[in-house]
């Protein structure tokens, strides 16, 4: 706190300055040193009397003292990423000063933030959200100089689910009514809470308790009953996410010892045993039931050896052991107490393994006749066994061998035999009866013929710095006996190290990584001579324009006057020159300039000014060639997106979902310069991802996947504005409604009051939902309800009464086949009337058929009859042909002298069948109904 300040006329006097005199030119230096920091007000006198400008304020502190400043860190490690650090930085002792708090540290997808709050008492609040872990640290300083902590340094750590800990998990053994129990610890985690829930497989959900633990702040125990044996999983997350291993796997079903499979191969030729080297098998338990792999291990002479069991997964078991040397080892490995299949299984170290046997010598090819050739294998590896060669010459036959063993180490083998000619000769080595790798040795001793060596590939790959890379490939199986050696030089950059690798039999690959771009030679010789061809020339200066790529590209948009821009890069085309011309269609020939970027002289833009709105032809040259893509054709004419032209469009019969759609194409070549943008979203599934790409000159290709059946709009538009036709609808789900199958239809038997119902299979139909209506001619709309069993979906009504009932039934809005369905629960009636001529109703052909309601009278209430025969009505009245329509229905209009419309019952019959067609019947007025057919096979019915 500053000392209060002087407010009465003898504080002043107290305080006052010793006086001086003062001459007319004399200038006066007032000084005094004050007791404490504050403010002070200092008055001036002369002659007893105060001037006029008195008195004078003077601030007064401390001087500046970084050491003093303090720093102290509120809450308790660790932190956490997203979590704010605090900190108080105290400067009431350091004087007067500015506070500077900077930070350094790991950053995640967002840059960390801080912020420095003033408290006007001389402190300051500091608060720090780190967005990664890691060390992050602050840089404080009091008026440019660093206090004494700093830099102040703090661990961040990740938290979140994946730092929960999993610390106790249950056992394989079902106790009725106990509790399983599994323990975390959240301490690494951070602020959040622990969320659990359990299924069993036959058991369902399950209850599931989350308590924290009572002696431990940051233990978390989850609990559950398990009702009977059963596969149990738990799922535990912490703020939304899994934490390691959920969802836990808790098998309490009986175990079955015999259902664990071994999964590792044990045939000791597919491995290498060695002494001190740890050996494993893996296990599969899934099928086992509940219960724990344990296992032992014996070796007849060094006794029992331990083993280490470890789950590698859900069900899966690793079972490791090393052993100590070379011996018969007895694995056994038991579930729950017993023996797996295939347990104890016998290891058996000492048996020989041709496998191991190793060449580690050979001799060279140029040896003359009547010299030995020895080869150097090494059996360290191989286990005790024995030896033994033969060697055949092409045209020598049998060749005597010989095997020694070294006096050094009885691991190592020399095997040698003595040419007696020229010739190809063929080493069988063979350890306790099995060759060893490589066996038979071909030695060819024929004199090689350099010519004979044959260039079987050059690579036509642009070399790359820094890249090694096979050059070319060489065949000497005709060459006879020699050694493949290459050398290469560059002009530049000298001798470059050159690798010879074998390819197979008498084939070999030159590769070399050149340091830079250069021109190389490679030399390469068989037998000390030069092949065919060598040396091979490999030009990485020589300018290739096919690997100009260009890199950046302009608007299509940009006004007259401002310049258009190309970016090229050249650093894998070699050395070349990079030459460019422009003209319009109407503006002709044009200025283009190229220009190096000053950082990368690899690195070239081309840029021109349209003097006007045209379309512009840009050459692009490398060293006299055309790069790709050129000439570039670049349409600055306004865009005008009703010349769009859609070429192409998809058929929606055909459309699969989760098969790309890309036969959406538009050409753009009469609609100026513009860019082709798309977007298509799902009535259902909502915004689905679009690719619009090049496909010729000023066409493109719109391509998306629709990922289920639904009804699509695809927006495409050209400069911003819709093209024609656009958006266009790609409707999936009328073919989808067709898959839709019909199981079960109601009888029209049912009497009122009880429920129809009809049965329906969607399980081909794809992603949609099955819609029903009813309506009945005199009940009106009655309620539908529709239920889903695993896509079998019902649809049912409850009649209201007597009537004729329609029911509509869609798949996403679309008819399913059949629909509307048709229910007549009017009670049949015993006499009825024919009313309809005799005639031919032909699929397609127009017909009509007049109305007959002055042959028909009432005779007894609700019974209708003719009055005529009905010779006399097919013999005069004959329908005439009009226009009729396939698919359309074929009405008959009647009147039925008083009967009710529950009287009247209709069918009709194809002739040469016993199939009935339904005829339906509506009231039209009092006495009038009309009767409905609806053929749907071409033919006569009656």
């Amino acid at each position: 706190m500053y000392p209060p300040m002087p407010s009465t006329n003898q504080q002043m006097k107290n305080s006052r300055l010793p006086s001086k005199k003062a001459t007319k030119k004399e200038t006066l230096k007032l000084s005094f040193k004050p007791k404490q920091p504050g403010i002070y007000f200092v008055h001036v006198f002369v002659r007893q009397e105060e001037i006029s400008i008195s008195p004078f304020k003077v601030k007064y502190s401390k001087p500046c003292d970084p050491r003093a400043v303090k720093v102290s860190v509120l809450g308790d490690e660790p932190y956490f990423v997203e979590e704010p650090i605090n900190f108080v930085v105290d400067c009431n002792e350091a004087g007067v000063g500015e506070l500077s708090v900077r930070s350094s540290g790991p950053q995640g997808d967002k840059p960390s933030s801080l912020n420095v709050l003033d408290n006007k008492d001389a402190t300051y609040g500091v608060v720090y959200v780190p967005t990664a872990p890691g060390e992050h640290a602050f840089r404080i300083s009091w008026s440019g100089k660093d206090i004494k902590d700093s830099p102040l340094s703090v661990r961040v750590f990740s938290g979140g689910a994946g730092h929960v800990k999993v610390v106790e998990i249950p056992g394989h053994t079902l106790e009725m009514g106990s509790a399983l129990c599994l323990g975390f610890d959240t301490n690494d985690a951070g602020k959040g809470n622990l969320h659990a829930t359990c299924v069993g497989d036959n058991s369902g959900q399950l209850p599931c308790t989350v308590e924290q633990n009572k002696n431990l702040e940051k233990r978390f125990d989850v609990s559950f009953v398990p009702p009977q044996a059963d596969i149990y999983r738990v799922e535990v997350t912490w703020l939304g996410n899994h934490v390691p291993g959920s969802p836990y796997k808790i098998n309490l079903l009986p175990p079955v010892a015999e259902n664990v499979q071994s999964t590792s191969q044990l045939d000791e030729s597919s491995r290498v045993l060695e002494a001190g080297v740890p050996m494993d098998l893996d296990f599969d338990a899934s099928t086992a039931g509940g219960g724990v792999l344990d296992a032992t291990c014996v070796g007849e002479s060094v006794g029992s050896v331990p083993v280490d069991v470890r789950p590698v997964g859900e069900d899966k078991y690793r079972v490791t052991f090393t052993p100590p040397q070379l011996d018969s080892y007895k694995l056994s490995v038991l579930w729950s107490g017993k023996h797996v299949k295939g347990s104890p299984f016998n290891i058996n170290m000492l048996r020989p393994l041709a496998g191991q046997v190793r060449l580690v010598s050979t001799p060279s090819t140029s040896v003359e006749s009547g010299e030995p050739l020895v080869f150097g294998f090494d059996t360290s590896k191989a286990r005790d066994g024995v030896m033994e060669v033969t060697c055949k010459g092409d045209k020598s036959g049998d060749v005597a061998c010989a095997v020694e063993t070294s006096t050094e180490d009885k691991h190592r083998k020399k095997v040698s035999f003595i040419p007696p000619q020229p010739d190809i000769y063929h080493l069988n080595v063979t350890w306790s009866g099995k060759h060893v790798p490589g066996s038979p040795l071909k030695i060819n001793l024929l004199p090689p013929v350099a010519e004979k060596v044959e260039v079987v590939a050059e690579t036509e790959t642009v070399l790359e710095a820094g890249v090694s890379t096979d050059i070319v490939s060489f065949d000497t199986s005709a060459a006879g006996g020699g050694t493949l050696d290459a050398v290469c030089v560059g002009s530049k950059t000298g001798e470059v190290p050159v690798e010879v690798t074998p390819a197979g039999d008498d084939k070999y690959n030159i590769t070399f990584t050149p340091p830079e771009p250069d021109m190389y030679e490679v030399s390469v010789k068989w037998g000390g001579e030069h092949v065919k061809g060598s040396p091979f020339k490999v030009n990485m200066l020589r300018p290739v324009a096919g690997n100009v790529k260009l890199v950046t590209t302009p608007s299509a948009s940009v006004e007259s006057g401002a310049a258009i821009s190309l970016g090229f890069d050249t650093s894998k085309a070699g050395e070349g020159t990079l030459d460019a011309t422009c003209s319009g269609e109407k503006c002709g020939e044009i200025q283009c300039f190229v220009q190096k970027d000053e950082g990368d002289d690899r690195k070239i833009t081309v840029s021109f000014v349209p003097p006007q709105p045209d379309v512009f032809c840009l050459n692009i040259t490398w060293s006299g060639n055309h790069i790709p893509g050129s000439p570039f054709k670049i349409n600055l004419l306004p865009p005008i997106a009703e010349n769009v032209e859609i070429v192409a469009q998809p058929d929606a019969s055909v459309v699969e979902s989760g098969v790309p759609i890309d036969v959406l194409a538009f050409d753009t070549s009469t609609a100026g310069g513009g860019q082709l943008d798309a977007v298509c979203v799902g009535e259902t599934v909502g915004e689905v991802p679009v690719n619009v790409e090049p496909a010729g000159d000023d066409k493109y290709k719109v391509l998306f996947t629709p990922p289920a059946p639904d009804v699509y709009e695809v927006s495409v538009k050209w400069a911003g504005e819709h093209v024609k036709g656009s958006p266009f609808k790609i409707d999936m789900l009328k073919r989808e409604s067709a898959k839709v199958k019909t199981m079960s239809l109601p009888t029209a038997s049912i009497e009122c009051g009880g429920a129809l119902v009809f049965g329906f299979d969607t399980s081909e139909a794809g992603v949609g939902k099955l819609e029903a209506d009813c309506v009945g001619e005199l009940s009106g709309v009655v309620e539908c309800t529709v239920t889903r069993d695993d896509q079998k979906d019902t649809v049912s009504f409850v009649p209201l009464q007597e009537d004729v009932y329609s029911v509509n039934v869609k798949w996403s809005g679309v008819h399913v086949p059949g629909s509307p369905f048709t229910i007549n629960l009017l009670p049949p009636i015993s006499d009825t009337v024919d009313v309809l001529p005799e005639s031919i109703l032909e699929a397609g052909v127009p017909t009509s058929i007049p109305s007959y309601q002055e042959l028909i009278e009432p005779v007894d209430a609700g019974t209708l009859q003719t009055e005529y025969p009905a010779s006399d009505i097919l013999e005069d009245t004959k329908p005439p042909v009009q226009e009729f329509v396939f698919g359309q229905p074929v009405d008959v209009d009647i009147t039925s002298g008083g009967a009710k419309q529950k009287d009247i019952t209709c069918h009709a019959v194809l002739e040469g069948t016993d199939e009935r067609v339904k005829v339906t019947v509506k009231k039209l007025d009092k006495d009038q109904f009309r009767l409905t057919l609806k053929p749907k096979t071409p033919g006569i019915y009656y």
